[in-house]
């Protein structure tokens, strides 16, 4: 589960979780510090700067430990600048994939609408045109 804390509170928190030699090591009031409590025990796993121009809202959620760890990992390695971040750029991905599920399910019912359902002989005829293509395409680049 992720926690957020901000200001004088991650102070606190700091010190009680990892004792008094981390307090002080945080952020500011306009930063936020994440705490992942995880089959790993209690610890930060990163920092959030917020714009305030964004809107932004803090909530608790529950996460898988091994996803926890991908996160951190990709906070470590620079490819995120938090797990926030890394957490919101995979929600919106998710959306995005969501979105474009719906923008073809429509499709097909709008095809369907104007010519009949399609039917399993046909999408098994594309299947292997498709599988077809592939391997000419797989033939082209060994070439």
């Amino acid at each position: 589960m992720f926690r957020f804390f901000s200001g004088a509170e991650c102070e606190a928190s700091a010190g009680s979780l990892w004792g008094d030699e981390h307090r002080g090591a945080l952020r500011d009031d306009e930063h936020a510090v994440l705490v992942a409590r995880s089959a790993f025990g209690d610890r930060c796993v990163g920092g959030a700067e917020y714009d305030e121009s964004m809107t932004k809202r803090r909530i608790t959620v529950t996460i898988d430990a091994e996803l926890i760890e991908t996160a951190c990992d990709a906070v470590n390695a620079g490819q995120a600048s938090s797990v926030s971040a890394w957490v919101n750029t995979a929600m919106e991905a998710k959306s995005r994939h969501s979105q474009r599920l719906a923008a073809w399910a429509e499709a097909v019912a709008d095809y369907e609408a104007e010519f009949g359902e399609i039917t399993e002989e046909e999408m098994d005829a594309q299947r292997r045109r498709d599988l077809d293509a592939a391997a000419d395409v797989r033939a082209r680049a060994a070439a």
